[in-house]
């Protein structure tokens, strides 16, 4: 079995895990105190607590070094680990941002991990998963300009040659004997549990925009092309959970009646509930 290889791996933490799983002579304690760290911190590195962040603990940026010293990486290794170091531990959002673009920019983590990247785009941009749904409208045309024309607001052709590229690599499109283009509905695009922050991070990017998308649809499109609904109510801590699960039930429920059409669709849609707070708790928990 070989060494772990860390332009592999999007999470530095599950990178230690494996590092140090890897030989019996490896342990935490080792870790620690060739990194010149306590060993509870080392652990809270290594083993963080999601559910108390006291307990998760991150790497200091003056020991970094120290670490992949410890960790045996060479020079193109380090400045990796840093840049995950960076993207795992960012506090915020435009931060982890800027560290992601910064990792895309390492060729050989681009070579050893390219799914990560094509994931990473289906979750942001937002005309991916809309030609995922216009392959399988009535009239669609397998050509990059019908594509892009199709789309409000246009893309360029070569963005969805790309799109196009990158959803037959995840297997969520693939070409019949016949050759049409046709969609993969039974596959999975989730990454594995260790770049569930890349995910996230992709995620929030695509929200941003289709709040942005929705406040101009508000003004540019005709009551007949758009719904707007909105209620403002009150809620339970207790049943906080229950509302939340509702809504994901409500949001599947339109889905599968979508999907169970007997007709083949004509136009692709966006539909996207949110539940956020207007007020505080009142009471403690």
């Amino acid at each position: 079995m070989a060494s772990p290889n860390i332009f592999q791996y999007t999470s530095y933490r599950q990178y230690l895990r494996d590092w140090i799983a890897f030989k019996p002579a490896r342990s935490c304690s080792r870790l620690a105190r060739e990194t010149g760290v306590a060993r509870s911190m080392m652990a809270g590195i290594v083993h963080p607590d999601t559910t108390d962040r006291v307990r998760s603990r991150r790497l200091a940026r003056e020991r970094v070094a120290p670490c992949s010293g410890a960790l045996r990486l060479d020079a193109e290794e380090a400045d990796f680990f840093r840049l995950l170091v960076d993207f795992e531990d960012a506090t915020s959002d435009a931060d982890r941002q800027r560290a992601w673009a910064r990792i895309l920019g390492v060729r050989r983590f681009r070579d050893a991990f390219l799914l990560a990247e094509d994931q990473y785009r289906f979750f942001a941009e937002w005309y991916y998963p809309a030609l995922f749904e216009l392959v399988r409208c009535a009239g669609f045309q397998d050509d990059p300009t019908w594509i892009a024309r199709h789309m409000l607001p246009r893309i360029k052709p070569s963005e969805a040659q790309k799109a196009r590229t990158v959803l037959l690599d995840l297997g969520l499109l693939r070409y019949e004997a016949d050759g049409r283009l046709s969609c993969v509905s039974d596959a999975v695009v989730d990454p594995p549990a260790s770049d569930c922050r890349v995910r996230d991070l992709a995620v929030t990017e695509r929200h941003r925009w289709l709040l942005q998308r929705a406040e101009r649809a508000l003004t540019e499109l005709g009551p007949e092309d758009r719904f707007f609904g909105a209620c403002t109510v009150r809620v339970s801590r207790r049943r906080m959970p229950e509302a939340k699960a509702r809504l994901k039930r409500l949001m599947g429920e339109f889905m599968a009646w979508c999907d169970d059409a007997e007709e083949p669709g004509e136009r692709v849609v966006q539909v996207d509930l949110q539940l956020f707070p207007l007020t505080g708790w009142t009471t403690d928990p």
